[in-house]
């Protein structure tokens, strides 16, 4: 066969290669606005410095000013909405939203794989009990200039390590002339919102920007239980922001930022779709018959609509109450040298009663579902009330579900050289998230109770009947302290070899701390006689460091036209679990090698288009 002639195998690769270019071409986007048959050019902050978003060999979406108002925005999960490759976790409700961007993701007790940043300082996190913290909580999409989703590791530049990518919450400065703006709109379920901002010059050397967001919507989940709330996933939230920009002299500027959020609603529920209809599964008298008993039940009743769901909590509650200070000074010493300090402080506390998985067991079905497994403890009595519950979380009537501060530095220095061929910057990263107090919650599991009574701060008013005779399920009580520690040093460079080719590198050294002080209470039934408590501490403490940054490699062939190949590694710090026994109560933390290739360019024919890159995870 001629050397010439294409094999099967060639063919199968020329195949790949191509849809592995379409993919880089269309899968990304830029939401911006144009202006006859024009672009605007988009600046990012992708690399810590504004540039070009075309110039950024970073595969980034950019979600405009215009967008995010035309588009309603209000929490995490509308973001994901109109971002390819982000998606959220909303288990715990779109107030407590986490990312994931290509497949990493953050699951309880976990640290985040994707970094929230406003205005370059990254998200308060929670304890870590449950999901809460790490992410963009409510009226943190209001007045902002734009949102940057980075995808793929930061390695180098980015407070805090992530090995899925960055979330950029970019807000609007203050600005020279006086301004502003009021809106007012409403909509389905009794939704009103008013955004107010108001931009005030005090002088030639500061500015002022005031800005509220006032949200309220009814829930669009509807509890067919008659417990608790009668909706779920409603909103009601006020935001307020006060920011100011002083020129101190002509080279040092001073901008702080002072933000509010509060929140209260009824949270979330997740909804019964299908059971396991395995008779043999020694469950099945528990969950699998009962379950679908359950979605009978709610058919025959005309109850199993989309947006019918179960929830059995007498309380379900999700409220979020976060404020946040945030002061950056940038000196420039000279045209070829920037000096930048940030210092943020922030508090979250938050609180969290919700049916997890949105069942509704109850004793009478399950003592119609003929046993697959003798039980040593049957059934003492049938009461109505208690249904079998796989995972509930009850708020603690003691202390919130969480309850952080954190202190955050980082000082940076910016800098060109070889008559601008060389733009370089290093800095310094300092984190520490201690516990303002105790945190935790209640929680019950694979047993019956009336959900209710578990609200009461008296034990012994709990209603509950474990058949098993507390062998596996019981009501846990939680107490815990979470603390955590993240240092870093970093340094990137940037050098123009030819006038199209350049080439970066980047290199950090990251340390981090977990640590924690946990207090777990078990109470355990016999039938439905209550046990002593089971009281157990723990104190995990996990330390992890890593080296990571990037090599990469940008050609300019056209005007319009730039080529580039990168190497970077991720990290992403370990972690404490202080609900889970010693022995099991640490994560180790986890690394990431990518390599990416890709291509941006525009053209103007036969409309103007953008097109981005793809990656390639190893």
């Amino acid at each position: 066969m001629s050397p010439y002639h294409p094999t099967m195998l060639q063919h199968r690769q020329l195949i790949l290669a191509t849809i592995l270019l379409l993919t880089a071409l269309f899968s990304g986007r830029a939401f911006t606005q144009t202006q006859g048959a024009q672009l605007e050019e988009v600046i990012v902050t992708a690399q810590r410095r504004e540039e070009n978003l075309q110039d950024v060999a970073v595969s980034v979406t950019v979600v405009g000013e215009e967008a995010i108002a035309n588009a309603n925005m209000m929490n995490s999960g509308d973001i994901a909405t109109y971002v390819p490759s982000l998606t959220t976790n909303a288990r715990f409700g779109n107030e407590m939203t986490s990312f994931a961007i290509r497949g990493f993701t953050q699951d309880l007790r976990t640290a985040a794989s994707v970094g929230v940043y406003f205005a370059e300082v990254v998200a308060p996190r929670g304890a870590v009990f449950q999901v809460s913290g790490d992410g963009a909580g409510p009226g943190a999409l209001f007045d902002l200039q734009n949102i940057q989703v980075l995808k793929g590791p930061q390695g180098t530049l980015f407070g805090r390590n992530t090995t899925g990518g960055s979330i950029l919450l970019v807000p609007n400065r203050p600005e020279e002339n006086a301004g502003g703006h009021i809106e007012v709109s409403g909509g389905d379920f009794s939704t009103k919102r008013l955004q107010a901002v108001a931009n005030i010059p005090v002088n030639d050397r500061l500015r002022i920007r005031l800005g509220i967001d006032r949200n309220e919507r009814d829930g669009h989940l509807t509890n067919i239980t008659g417990i608790g709330a009668n909706t779920l996933a409603d909103s009601n939230y006020l935001a307020a922001r006060l920011s100011s920009v002083w020129d101190i002299n002509d080279s040092l500027e001073n901008y702080t930022i002072l933000s509010y959020a509060d929140t209260e609603s009824n949270g979330y529920t997740a909804r019964l779709f299908n059971c396991n209809p395995d008779q043999t599964n020694p469950f099945y008298s528990f969950i699998g018959g009962p379950c679908l008993a359950q979605l009978e039940q709610q058919k025959a009743s005309g109850q199993d609509g989309f947006y019918d769901v179960v929830s059995t909590v007498g309380t379900p509650i999700t409220t979020i109450k976060e404020q946040r200070f945030i002061n950056t000074t940038v000196w420039e010493i000279n045209d070829r040298l920037t000096l930048k300090n940030i210092l943020a402080w922030s508090h979250l506390e938050g609180l969290n009663g919700s049916d997890n998985f949105g069942t509704r067991f109850t004793e009478n079905a399950a003592n119609a579902v003929s046993p697959t497994i003798p039980l040593p403890f049957p059934t003492l009595s049938i009461d109505p009330r208690r249904e079998f519950h796989v995972g509930v979380n009850l708020v603690n009537p003691d202390f919130p579900t969480t309850s952080q501060k954190a202190w955050i530095e980082e000082l940076q220095l910016q800098g060109t050289g070889w008559d601008s061929r060389l733009i370089w910057q290093a800095g310094l990263y300092y984190e520490h998230s201690q516990p303002d107090g105790r945190s935790g919650n209640t929680s019950a599991s694979l047993l019956f109770c009336d959900m209710r009574t578990l609200e009461s701060a008296n034990v012994q008013d709990y209603n509950c009947n474990d058949p098993l005779g507390g062998q596996i399920g019981g009501v846990l009580h939680t107490a815990q302290r979470n603390d955590f520690l993240n240092k870093a040093v970093y340094a990137q460079a940037s050098f123009d070899l030819l006038d199209s080719l350049t080439v970066t590198a980047g290199i950090r050294h990251t340390k981090d701390r977990a640590k924690g002080v946990g207090e777990r209470t078990r109470y355990a039934y016999l039938g439905t006689v209550q046990q002593a408590p089971i009281f157990s501490t723990s104190s995990p403490e996990v330390e992890s460091e890593a080296p990571t940054g990037l090599l990469e490699l940008s050609y300019r062939p056209l005007q319009d036209v730039m080529l580039y190949g990168k190497y970077i590694r991720g990290y992403r710090q370990g972690s404490i679990n202080l609900a889970a026994d010693p022995g099991l109560d640490t994560h180790q933390h986890e690394t990431v090698d990518t390599y990416e290739l890709g291509a941006k360019t525009t053209f103007d024919w036969p409309v103007p288009v953008r097109l981005f890159p793809v990656s390639m995870l190893v």
